[in-house]
């Protein structure tokens, strides 16, 4: 058995919240955040011990209760008023799986492909199109209803990050 499945590991993060590869050291365990990832998300810029030792209780709590959309967004936003923002916002885009953008009028919309299942409700919404560059569905803000409508029947569960933060569809 792999040190993964080992039952007193249950309390411990062992991959990442980022990139979801094990962690193997000490130092990344104990923050649930791989060294690469942590240079990336902003993990390593200058705070007190204090703080990160923090940082690193809340991060720990989102890996071991993703699904919990209350706790997630209460330690993304303790993790933010830790002065560590550019982690807050990185963890926010990474833990939604479903992000919705409005901009200029649209509604830019990055869903999951499940093998074509949603297409046919995509392709109903009148106005809308698939952006091949960004991978992404535009639809007019005004098609607003139809688009959390087709969300919620083919996206049940999932986190999803909007204009007004995360929520589960």
């Amino acid at each position: 058995m792999s040190y993964e499945q080992a039952p007193a590991t249950k309390l411990l993060a062992t991959h990442c919240i980022f990139c979801h590869r094990p962690l193997l050291d000490a130092a990344s365990v104990e923050a649930g955040i791989g060294p690469v990832c942590r240079e990336k998300v902003g993990y390593n810029d200058p705070v007190p011990d204090a703080v990160r030792k923090q940082a690193n209780k809340y991060i720990h709590q989102l890996v071991t209760n993703r699904e919990d959309t209350e706790m997630v967004k209460s330690c993304i936003t303790l993790i933010g008023g830790l002065g560590m923002n550019r982690l807050a916002n990185t963890l926010e885009k990474a833990l939604a799986e479903v992000k919705i953008e409005e901009s200029s009028n649209k509604l830019w919309i990055e869903a999951p492909y499940l093998d074509g299942k949603a297409t046919p409700d995509w392709r109903r919404i009148p106005g809308r199109i698939f952006d091949r560059d960004t991978k992404r569905n535009v639809v007019p803000s005004e098609k607003r209803v139809e688009v959390f409508n087709l969300l919620k029947k083919n996206y049940p569960g999932l986190m999803a990050l909007g204009p007004k933060g995360l929520f589960r569809l």
